[in-house]
């Protein structure tokens, strides 16, 4: 829904809300300002009146406009009336969307009532702390002095005791909305025009109830950035449950009231929220920061936080709204997890982000032409059922099991690796079923050598000429333990493009395809680092050369120097380039030439 068709919807829901709306505009906003911009006031009191006063200056030129819209101005312009008017500076408008405010002159008229106290002309030396004062519209102005600066409604009194013919203006660093309801401080706020346009309308109802005593964590606009909008507000179940999350019910909680460390009660979700500080004193709520504190609204505290409260939504809602992790969450859902990792859990969840996935062949993983089953065994391979396990709960070499039934290898050297290769960006971000933690790659061991070549870059024409070959059978086999050393296709190109055409043509596939492939293929695991990235395999030494036999019957000479491997040195030299990437049934070398199977095999 549209702020206008919003707004629209407010009026319907009660007399007055109109009113109401337009406070909202002036409503999330602390009083930061530090400079009224008011350098002249030299001009006579006895010869200008209050509406001549704003005219004449630069630093309420906001002001004046907007008095001049509702007709305001020649109010203030009457003689025969006494005013005190609380003014906001420019600055003090800063923080609302103006164009906004303007173009509702109804509204625009009963915000700028509140500012207006009439039938006295009262100094600020005539204020006391704890005073309360009665505005044209019968609302209550509430004055604080504290160490002899004036605060009114909050909003600091910059310039005191401008004096006209008609009353005295003092001139505060903000517009005083305090009765308005919370929907309407929202609506206007420059810093929760993100939030307003994702509230629904049954949050909106309850924001803008009166009768509500609320206490709202207000997310400011960048802390949706890293968000995709459209999954959070296109899904009913998963807006609501965020945005009721932010708000408690029944309460009116101050930052002097929330614990220093500890839980709030029950949100309108069902759910609490962890109250602590940063290490710089910043309240913060489930570990985010608190910008803004106590924004006072006629049914609420407001208190601004710099990201969004998410915990409370699931491990595939999660992934529904983050749009580092829409690949993720597109393959979810397309392997038929979505319903399992929907329930109570708990699961831990190593989800790879989208620049993971971009290192792959995507269509191969989660296209609609992907192998049958792959992309669930993958994917299955980054659950653990039955726990969260925080990163501070992980173990160096410990293998718990997966949802897949494979085991991960813990690392904690340099943070949290898994399987040796693939390193934890983020951690523990919490749901509701589990815990989340970020990849910078995909988990690939649990696929056979088929799998993963056929989602690797760069080895589509090895995947093509296996399946002509018909070894993709042979190549599958779960109980197999092969080494493959596997040609890029640049390396294939190099060997049989004869024609120069960037593909490999019916006629440039040689006769002995099968046999040449077969002697890419090791019959053992042989890994060429000093220790092995998977349970078993032999380890090619170091320093000398060894002999691979393979499927097709003859050897190839593998010399290593260190991190260094070449295959066949003396015969058309191969080298690998992508070393020990674990499989199922073996361990892949990619390699930047295609072998030539010894002359008189």
């Amino acid at each position: 829904m549209q702020p206008r068709q919003f707004l629209s919807s407010m009026r319907r829901w009660g007399a007055g809300l109109g009113v109401g709306l337009l406070a909202v505009a002036l409503v999330v906003t602390g009083c930061d300002s530090d400079d009224s911009g008011m350098d002249d006031f030299d001009d006579p009191s006895t010869t200008l009146t209050l509406a001549q006063r704003v005219s004449n200056q630069d630093a309420l030129s906001t002001l004046n406009t907007a008095l001049g819209v509702t007709g305001q101005a020649e109010t203030l312009g009457n003689d025969d009336a006494t005013f005190t008017v609380f003014a906001p500076s420019n600055a003090g408008f800063g923080s609302y969307d103006v164009d906004a405010l303007t173009s509702n002159e109804d509204l625009l008229s009963s915000v700028l009532g509140y500012h207006v106290v009439q039938g006295d002309a009262l100094t600020a030396s005539e204020l006391e702390d704890g005073q309360t004062l009665t505005t044209v519209q019968g609302d209550e102005l509430t004055v604080r002095i504290d160490d002899s600066t004036i605060f009114v409604e909050g909003a600091r009194v910059t310039t005191p005791d401008v004096e006209a013919t008609n009353g005295v203006a003092h001139v505060v660093d903000d517009v005083l909305l305090t009765n308005r309801t919370a929907a309407e401080r929202l609506q206007f706020t420059n810093a929760t025009e993100t939030l307003f346009q994702a509230v629904d309308e049954g949050t909106a109802s309850t924001l803008n109830d009166p009768d509500q005593d609320l206490t709202i964590f207000a997310p400011v606009n960048d802390g949706f950035e890293g968000l995709a909008l459209d999954a959070l507000t296109g899904s009913d179940q998963i807006l609501s449950r965020v945005l009721d999350y932010h708000v408690i019910s029944d309460q009116r909680l101050g930052s002097g009231d929330l614990p220093t460390s500890g839980e709030t009660p029950a949100t309108l979700e069902g759910g609490t929220i962890a109250v602590g500080e940063a290490d710089d004193g910043t309240p913060t709520v489930n570990g985010i920061p608190v910008s803004t504190t106590d924004i006072q609204a006629k049914n609420a505290v407001i208190h601004l936080i710099d990201g969004v409260l998410l915990e409370r939504l699931d491990v595939v809602q999660r992934a529904t709204v983050t749009s580092a992790l829409s690949t993720l969450a597109t393959g979810v859902s397309g392997a038929g997890l979505a319903s399992r990792l929907k329930g109570d859990g708990p699961f831990t969840v190593f989800a790879p982000t989208n620049d993971a996935f971009d290192q792959y062949n995507t269509d191969a993983l989660v296209g609609e032409n992907r192998p049958q089953g792959l992309l669930e065994r993958i994917l299955k391979y980054h659950v653990i059922p039955g726990q969260a396990l925080a990163s501070g709960d992980l173990s160096e070499g410990e293998s718990p099991g997966t949802l897949e039934s494979g085991t991960l290898t813990i690392g904690l050297d340099d943070g949290v690796t898994l399987n040796g290769r693939v390193t934890v960006t983020t951690a523990d971000i919490q749901v509701r079923n589990g815990v989340v933690h970020l990849l910078d790659d995909v988990l690939l061991r649990r696929t056979n050598v088929v799998q993963r070549a056929t989602v690797a870059p760069g080895f589509n024409i090895l995947v093509d000429l296996v399946g002509q070959a018909g070894l993709a059978g042979n190549l599958s086999k779960e109980d197999a333990a092969l080494t493959v050393f596997a040609p890029t296709d640049d390396a294939f190109l190099a060997a049989l493009d004869a024609n120069d055409n960037g593909e490999i043509d019916d006629d440039e596939v040689p006769a002995n395809a099968k046999e040449l492939l077969e002697y890419h293929v090791g019959d053992g695991v042989f890994y060429a680092a000093d220790q092995p990235t998977a349970p078993s395999g032999t380890m090619i030494p170091d320093g000398q050369d060894t002999d691979v036999a393979t499927l097709e019957g003859s050897n190839i000479l593998v010399r290593r120097d260190g991190s260094s491997v070449t295959l066949n040195p003396e015969n058309k030299a191969a080298s690998v380039a992508a070393p020990d990437v674990d499989v199922t049934n073996g361990v892949i070398h990619g390699i930047d030439t295609v072998l030539q199977i010894p002359s008189g095999n």
